[in-house]
């Protein structure tokens, strides 16, 4: 198995282990901006009606708490990569942004939402995708490279867009149990991870990532 399968079944691992430890979104990311070369990324949950931030996690240096401040302020009024990614999902059946390909140069450069956040962060060249777009929330994923590199290419939306599935998966699975607030889900801590139920997080794989008290409980009767 090559070095880049091995990063992506880490990165898919820590995607489903998000679920229940908000801790593992960040690894998540840490590991594929690694695997894209990039500076950044970040993971945005949107309630759809109010348009209100439900969750949302950045990892780089360049997300420091004033600038993710400005983010939040701004990404409603001005967010010009989240409607291409719109655009992307809904008009042209892809599902990943390249702000290379989706919006041109000088689109960019005079745009207010890149004049007030990530060009002000020193970025240039944008790649994203909805990773779950439904009636209550919608959930995006996106990174980003410095002003002076190479744009996003074509292989690297192929790689986000294997990950979006189980980011749907996962998201799916939080979105009836509360997203992560401080670290870890508490309605599951209090919930699934107590129940007498054996409860099992499964990939498309069938691979257990996490399981309940109850189910190890299960399992070691049945050995």
């Amino acid at each position: 198995m090559s070095v880049e399968a091995d990063t992506d079944e880490e990165i898919v691992e820590a995607i489903y282990d998000g679920v229940v430890d908000g801790r593992s979104i960040e690894r998540a990311l840490s590991l594929s901006i690694g695997r894209l070369d990039a500076s950044g990324g970040n993971i945005h949950v949107v309630d759809t009606d109010t348009l209100e931030t439900r969750y949302f996690k950045g990892v780089g240096d360049t997300y420091t708490e004033e600038s993710v401040a400005e983010f939040l302020d701004h990404w409603q009024y001005a967010n010009i990569y989240r409607d291409a990614m719109r655009r992307a999902y809904k008009d042209h059946g892809r599902s990943v942004f390249l702000s290379n390909e989706d919006l041109p140069d000088e689109f960019l450069e005079r745009a207010a939402y890149f004049q007030e956040f990530f060009s002000r962060m020193g970025q240039r060249w944008m790649a994203g995708g909805l990773a779950r777009s439904d009636e209550e929330v919608e959930v995006s994923v996106a990174f980003h490279r410095p002003k002076g590199t190479r744009p996003f290419r074509k292989k690297d939306a192929r790689f986000i867009e294997s990950l979006l599935p189980h980011i749907r998966r996962a998201s799916k699975l939080a979105l009836q149990l509360g997203f992560p607030r401080d670290g870890l889900l508490p309605t599951l801590v209090s919930g699934f991870a107590q129940s007498m139920t054996a409860s099992f997080l499964l990939d498309s794989s069938s691979r257990v990532h996490w399981h309940n008290e109850a189910a190890d409980q299960l399992l070691l009767a049945g050995k």
